[in-house]
């Protein structure tokens, strides 16, 4: 018999194993794989809610006013995750 361990949510959190998307109101979590999820490790929650914008933006490209209202993140704290993640 095998026995799986269940992971917390938190701890998915935590690990960077679950992605945000908002639809209308809705906020979803989607569970990622670990090779994902290392890409936003060191990321806090509004730099990984950018990054994951953009990449579902994908080669269209989107302008940084999209990217504001769709994570709701002011235009100076907006600037810093943008020097952040370029880093």
């Amino acid at each position: 018999k095998r026995h799986h361990a269940r992971t917390s949510p938190s701890e998915l959190l935590r690990e960077s194993r679950l992605t945000m998307s908002k639809m209308g109101a809705e906020l979803y979590y989607t569970l990622v794989s670990k090779d994902v999820a290392a890409k936003y490790h060191g990321l806090d929650v509004s730099e990984r809610m950018v990054l994951q914008v953009i990449e579902k933006a994908g080669n269209m490209g989107i302008w940084t006013k999209e990217i504001r209202m769709q994570t709701n993140i002011q235009q100076q704290a907006l600037n810093k995750i943008f020097k952040h993640l370029e880093q």
